[in-house]
């Protein structure tokens, strides 16, 4: 897939950086740049950095950065591709797509027209007089207000076997791009296709961008199957890419700061309509990591209130959930509440009951999940009994030892006495003895944080330049970004000083040709720096126009937006003098290349002396001496 390179010039141009960031970070202005905290690591201080007049962002943290389609592309896991079309929608910019236009884009624009066709046509079912009455009737019973209704596009199917398939074929779609859209099945008697959804309300599955991607199917009656059924994975949906209701969701949870985590469709659909317009679900039998990422970047204080059901499954998904948030957290603590609704009700049928007031008390009430986690651990004994009482202090200590915030740690301590109902100094006694023993095994850190980094994605690809491409340009623009980089190497002298001879050659352009004689033949000691000289080099000496964010497109690698951003903001290349930094710049890497070289030569020389080879040893004595010399040169001249 390629789009047309002016075409996503004129998007960059309109799509302003700050604008499209400030949506998901919260940034002060600071002097002529924005500050924030990182999206993509915990932290305490602000070290995330977006320059409007470069157009770029960097943390300074864990060294992300790139552009405004690198930061979406880590933002909502979406593919270059994807991300380019939003920012088309939004801004108004008409898509353009060069010849290599390979069809996998154009097929998943035109499942997603199926998609809106078919839920268009569910909902018009659902309104029809005569066909829609019974769903009508079942949404009426379950409290389903006629807003609501189409806020969540609600529609039905009807109890036939070909209504959709014909209603899809008179839109113009052909048989096998029907075949191919989850919808529809395949006879195997007739070797015909016929609906997948019969006699069901639908729920469209709609993407965070305002796509309907797929739909769930709720039985209204007890012989049509099972009681849900879901839209097979397609080209645009992976269910455990994706969040329910999130599009509706998400500007709730900003100014709330909250989420509140659900089971089911209708419990979100409910807690909407209650005026809880925080709450969504996950899609799938349990929370992804990647479905975590996209709900954990919508709120600062990281609060998610977990509301599953609270039956032995809802308590299963409520742990996976708390293991899957606190493995992505990196190092900031993710508060986890476990909502605990009276009489084991679900959200929807104790929202209908008691009303909002009622719910928001119980989400007031509700415990951060390390003491749910120890309160289920105490019911599995007999605290009654003196011996069941000792185990269970074991296992609640047992539990307690995988949690590194001591002063948290602290608490809970107190908190287990207090539910065992026996002195403070006991269990902290046992608890100092355990700690001097072997790692306990088994229970996982959950609802604090594992430690590690969850550092920022980016990347895209798929531009060219002239005839030259870059070697990063090796990942398609409709694949998955990449994963999470690692931080940048220490940052020596050489390494700064190959960024800086980066940075001249970009930041002079009418010096061009002293940088270029200077890196012509140069060999960097950074891999991604040296990927950079051999693209940039050949262009400059083409005459081809070098531009920043021309970069950021020809080189799809995270670590080479690090490198990029680290170019443009480092705070040595700020104000530099062109001809003292060549000199220096180039200095710092001759010395640096010198260095490796002459250890390489000692190297063979002593195997070659070890080894009798007097001719061999004679030519590298004499390199190694002229080496030598050019290195005490250097130092003493710069030259």
């Amino acid at each position: 897939m390629s789009i047309d390179n002016a075409v996503i010039d004129e998007i960059r141009q309109r799509a302003d950086i700050v604008d499209v960031i400030s949506q998901y970070v919260s940034l002060k202005r600071t002097g002529g740049r924005y500050k924030g905290l990182c999206p993509f690591h915990g932290e305490r201080t602000p070290s995330f950095t977006v320059n409007p007049d470069l157009q770029i962002y960097k943390c300074f943290g864990c060294g992300a950065g790139g552009n405004v389609f690198t930061f979406l592309m880590s933002q909502t896991q979406q593919t270059f591709v994807e991300v380019v079309r939003e920012l088309a929608r939004q801004y108004g910019v008409a898509l353009v797509f060069n010849e290599e236009e390979t069809g996998v884009e154009q097929w998943r624009v035109t499942l997603r027209r199926i998609n809106q066709e078919a839920s268009l046509f569910f909902q018009w079912q659902l309104k029809h007089p005569e066909q829609g009455e019974i769903a009508r009737a079942y949404l009426k019973q379950r409290g389903i207000e006629p807003y609501t209704q189409q806020r969540f596009g609600i529609g039905y199917a009807a109890n036939s076997w070909n209504m959709l398939l014909d209603h899809l074929r008179t839109k113009g779609f052909s048989s096998e791009e029907l075949e191919k859209s989850g919808l529809f099945k395949i006879s195997e008697k007739s070797s015909g296709l016929y609906d997948l959804f019969r006699h069901r309300v639908m729920f469209p599955i709609i993407g965070i961008n305002g796509d309907v991607l797929a739909f769930g199917g709720r039985a209204l009656e007890s012989d049509t199957g099972a009681k849900y059924i879901n839209s097979p994975e397609t080209d645009v949906y992976v269910k455990g890419q994706h969040i329910y209701a999130l599009n509706l969701a998400k500007q709730a949870i900003r100014s709330k700061d909250r989420i509140i985590l659900m089971e089911g469709y209708l419990d979100v659909i409910s807690a909407h309509q209650y005026g809880f317009e925080e709450a969504v679900a996950g899609l799938g039998t349990a929370l992804t990591q990647q479905q975590a990422r996209q709900l954990l970047r919508f709120t600062e204080s990281k609060t998610v209130m977990m509301a599953y059901d609270a039956d032995a499954a809802g308590q299963k998904a409520t742990d996976k959930a708390v293991e899957v948030l606190d493995q992505i957290a990196g190092d900031t603590s993710v508060r986890l509440q476990v909502v605990r609704i009276p009489d084991s009700e679900d959200p929807d049928t104790f929202l209908r009951k008691f009303g909002a007031a009622a719910f928001e008390q119980v989400l007031t009430e509700s415990r951060s999940y390390t003491a749910y986690y120890l309160d289920k651990i105490l019911a599995q004994h007999d605290l009654n009994n003196p011996v069941d009482k000792s185990m269970a202090a074991k296992a609640g200590i047992a539990a307690l030892m995988k949690m590194p915030d001591p002063v948290l740690r602290d608490e809970y301590l107190r908190y287990l006495a207090d539910r065992l109902e026996i002195d403070e100094s006991a269990l902290r006694e046992q608890f100092q003895q355990k700690r001097g023993g072997p790692p306990q095994q088994g229970y996982q850190r959950t609802g604090f944080n594992k430690g590690g980094k969850n550092q920022g994605k980016g990347g895209f690809g798929g531009f060219n330049k002239g005839n030259f491409q870059g070697k990063g340009n090796r990942r398609r623009q409709d694949e998955p970004p990449p994963p999470p980089p690692t931080p940048l190497p220490v940052r020596d002298i050489e390494f700064i000083s190959e960024l800086g001879l980066l940075n001249l050659l970009l930041r002079f352009p009418d010096r061009r040709a002293a940088t270029v004689t200077e890196l012509r033949d140069m060999r960097f000691g950074d891999s991604y720096s040296e990927e950079l000289r051999q693209y940039l080099v050949p262009m400059a000496e083409a005459g081809i126009e070098l531009d920043w964010q021309d970069l950021f497109v020809a080189f799809p690698e995270t670590a080479m937006h690090q490198r990029l951003s680290e170019m443009m903001e480092n705070a040595a290349f700020q104000s530099l003098d062109f001809d003292k930094s060549l000199a220096d710049f180039s200095r710092n890497v001759k010395l640096k290349c010198l260095g490796i070289e002459l250890a390489r030569i000692n190297t063979e020389l002593q195997e070659a002396e070890r080894n009798g080879d007097h001719t061999q040893s004679h030519n590298l004595m004499k390199r190694s001496w002229e080496l030598t010399q050019a290195l005490t040169r250097l130092k003493q001249t710069g030259h």
